[in-house]
């Protein structure tokens, strides 16, 4: 239970990482590619906490 919500937990962060990351520095990624990306992250993290 505590593991299974810790790695959400990092899941959350993870993304809001990237997302800073990459409205910090736009012009560096490429939206498509971050689009792919942040989505294949999303389902990494649903598929992890299940």
């Amino acid at each position: 239970m505590a593991v299974k919500s810790m790695n959400t937990y990092t899941g959350h962060i993870s993304a809001l990482f990237l997302m800073h990351l990459y409205l910090r520095h736009r012009t560096l990624f490429p939206q498509p590619l971050f689009y792919i990306y942040s989505k294949a992250t999303v389902l990494n993290g649903t598929r992890s906490s299940h």
